[in-house]
């Protein structure tokens, strides 16, 4: 079984953590300082509740006022991390939690705090209070920072901006006026980073869920620019891909085939119980030599009954003329993000980006 994501903070670890603190701030109590963050049902709590309570620890055993703790919180990020290159971004995610929880009034500070820390642990979730109460500031700050000569500022001009942050506080006026922070993209799109470029692309894929013709514009003017763009593009047209959009299709050689034919489509797990595998095969015959992308969507049944269709990507290559065989197995079970309801699900084959055939299935829970 897997090691629970939360358990990161383990007592060692957080042992560890109060030293380097002790080192920067000597008059910390280490031994009640533990003592706080472990007590009250800690084993009960989640990952992000174990982050809230680090947080809030600090700020009770740190100087009040944010100007005496900002400087302690520098500091810890520059010894904690200073001589090595790895990256704990997961484990000191509360480091970020304890500036924008109490930093948001002095946001001088609060910027300085983000770009030292940022570099080490990502500011991403940090930065969205403020760009709620400081807009204006704060997007021409991000501007600033996409010329950081660090790659994780510049990330966080664009990871701190995208509209549908996942986990993140939601910024309104980003996702109502993206264009807002087009200009953020524009000077990232070439970045020496991939780590950077690939928040790129995921920020362009945010604003094509809500604004589509932003992307396709985007997608118009940028192909071409070169390999590592037209990466960024194909990274971030994803969701325009799974919708079979035909400028974003032909704009990377996705075209309908003239006598293409799916056949043999058979679904041979008619009936699955939750944890069990959906298992179903089929033939492609391809006229001449072609690029074919093949999809199948899922219509998961949901708790009214109705259905909610999901697409997934099977395949994308150039083959051959003839026949090709393909077969797939999925497990179906509960995530965080989709719970499994009782009924007859159905399930479609898509062949660059048209609809080709469909089947059924019967789940039970």
């Amino acid at each position: 079984m897997a090691e629970l994501l939360k358990n990161i903070y383990s007592e060692s670890f957080l042992k560890e953590f109060s030293k380097h603190l002790k080192n920067v701030y000597s008059p910390l109590n280490e031994k009640k300082f533990l003592q706080d963050i472990l007590s009250n049902s800690w084993d009960s709590l989640e990952l992000k509740q174990r982050m809230r309570r680090l947080a809030e620890v600090m700020h009770h055993h740190l100087p009040k006022g944010f100007e005496h703790s900002q400087p302690i919180i520098c500091q810890l990020t520059e010894k904690v991390f200073q001589g090595t290159s790895q990256s704990y971004s997961l484990h000191y995610m509360f480091i970020p939690e304890f500036i924008h929880l109490y930093g948001l009034e002095d946001l001088t500070r609060s910027i300085a705090a983000m770009e030292c820390v940022t570099r080490f642990s990502s500011c991403e979730f940090a930065i969205r209070p403020f760009l709620i109460s400081y807009p204006d500031k704060m997007l021409d700050l991000c501007l600033r920072w996409a010329t950081h000569k660090h790659e994780m500022v510049r990330r966080l001009a664009s990871e701190g901006c995208r509209p549908r942050l996942p986990w993140g506080m939601s910024v309104p006026w980003i996702k109502k006026h993206p264009e807002k922070i087009l200009p953020i993209l524009e000077i990232l799109k070439n970045d020496s980073s991939e780590t950077v470029r690939r928040s790129v692309a995921n920020n362009l894929n945010d604003i094509a869920k809500d604004h589509p013709s932003i992307v396709i514009d985007i997608l118009k003017r940028w192909k071409g620019m070169g390999e590592n763009t037209d990466k960024l593009l194909r990274h971030a047209s994803r969701t325009l891909l799974k919708q079979s959009n035909k400028t974003a299709l032909a704009a990377f050689g996705i075209k309908k085939i003239k006598g293409l034919q799916l056949t043999q489509f058979r679904v041979l797990t008619k009936k699955i119980n939750l944890g069990q595998t959906l298992h179903f095969e089929f033939e492609v015959q391809v006229p001449s030599a072609s690029l074919i992308r093949i999809e199948y969507g899922i219509d998961y049944v949901k708790a009214n009954g109705k259905t909610s269709r999901k697409i997934f990507q099977l395949s994308e290559t150039e083959l051959k003329k003839g026949t090709h065989s393909f077969s797939k197995k999925q497990i179906l079970k509960d995530f965080t993000t989709r719970k499994h309801y009782a009924g007859k699900h159905g399930i479609c084959l898509m062949i660059n980006g048209e609809e080709m055939a469909q089947a059924s299935f019967v789940l039970s829970v």
